[in-house]
């Protein structure tokens, strides 16, 4: 049988960094909190934080974070986007300063340290069920021994894309597009000089290309397409060789993809609604940007931080501050559909391909998926 604890006055789901941002804000407010789900361990190879997010960080007891050593800075970019010409843009001119190319695990225990710092409790397992019972949530966990029960007051939902507790609770996820994001960490052969801490985006007929270094010997590459491609076994290496930009730089520094890629969920999506009695969802929970934005660490932070503001106040009996989380993630959603049309567009070459083709017309799909709150909330 289930063992079932006394209540925590919020339960978040998920353990990475809209989750913890989500614990640590919430545990700063007073609250007894608990996160069910270690640090998330997946690869994440090749992320970058802009720096626009020193604050959030400092915000959260953790600024020094952002210039450790162990995520290097990132110093530009370079772009073969929209013709063959390559534009580079220098960090210099950001007036935040260098973004950083992040060692997401480092972050992660950071955040976690912090946490259990504060006095937040983790709990390792996966979950399995979220009912309501007598105006509590009750979470059942699957642990490597048993099954565990957890009374909450209140839920965040940090699952990700998956967005398992939202679902469970009746919203659903409305896709825009759906796409996945094929992906490669490389070791250097011995003696290679230190990578350039340069990243690449490249457009190619079939997707587009990411390529930086993530420690000074070792690099990743990414390739977003249609998920039909990860189906074909030779959708990333078929990428390279239509490349110029990315290909050129993995040889000049005999940098060799081997193995089979990770597959990872890129589509762009939401949930109709992002908050509802006693929840929310943060982060990709809620809204999963296009990796072309480089924002998904920042909508995790800042999700994380209002979400656990406006769950603060539901459980002291204000639930205004729901309604100014959800038109929140409202405005964001509208900002990166009008800058993702921008970018999509601007890429011209292949006006034939299926890739370019279904993004270049997200005019009709943005202006049919109205912002009514009431589907939100």
């Amino acid at each position: 049988m289930p063992r079932t604890n006394d209540a925590w006055d919020v339960l978040v789901v998920g353990g990475g960094p809209a989750g913890l941002t989500a614990a640590i804000t919430s545990r700063q407010t007073g609250l007894s909190v608990a996160v069910a789900g270690a640090t998330d361990s997946a690869s994440h190879c090749g992320e970058t934080l802009s720096a626009s997010c020193l604050q959030l960080l400092t915000r959260l007891g953790i600024g020094d974070e952002f210039r450790c050593e162990h995520h290097l800075p990132l110093q530009g970019v370079r772009s073969a986007w929209g013709s063959n010409e390559v534009d580079e843009h220098s960090s210099l001119f950001n007036p935040y300063g260098e973004s950083v190319i992040l060692d997401r695990m480092r972050l992660g225990l950071r955040m976690e340290r912090l946490f259990r710092n504060e006095g937040g409790v983790v709990i390792e397992g996966r979950i399995q069920d979220v009912r309501v019972e007598r105006g509590e949530h009750l979470v059942t966990l699957r642990t490597r021994q048993d099954c565990q029960q957890i009374r909450a007051k209140a839920l965040i939902d940090a699952t990700g894309i998956a967005a398992r507790v939202a679902r469970r609770l009746g919203a659903q996820r409305i896709i825009q597009t759906r796409q996945v994001a094929l992906g490669w960490c490389i070791e250097a052969p011995p003696g290679t000089s230190d990578l350039p801490t340069t990243a690449i985006i490249e457009g190619v007929e079939s997707g587009w290309l990411f390529a930086v270094p993530v420690q000074r010997s070792r690099a990743a590459v990414w390739f977003v397409c249609d998920p039909v491609l990860a189906t074909q076994g030779d959708g990333l290496k078929r990428a390279l060789r239509e490349s110029r930009e990315v290909s050129r730089w993995l040889n000049c520094f005999d940098l060799v993809p081997t193995g089979e890629p990770a597959v990872r969920n890129a589509s762009v999506g939401r949930l109709d609604r992002v908050a509802g009695d006693g929840w929310v969802a943060v982060g990709d929970a809620a809204l999963s940007l296009d990796p072309l934005s480089s924002s998904g660490i920042t909508l995790a932070i800042l999700s994380g931080m209002h979400g656990a503001r406006a769950i603060a106040a539901s459980v002291a009996g204000n639930d205004d501050r729901l309604a100014e989380y959800v038109q929140t993630l409202q405005d964001a959603a509208k900002h990166h559909a009008k800058l993702r049309q921008q970018f999509y567009r601007a890429e011209r070459r292949w006006p034939n391909a299926d890739f370019w083709m279904n993004r270049q017309g997200l005019a009709r799909s943005t202006s049919e998926d109205r912002h009514d709150s009431r589907r939100w909330y």
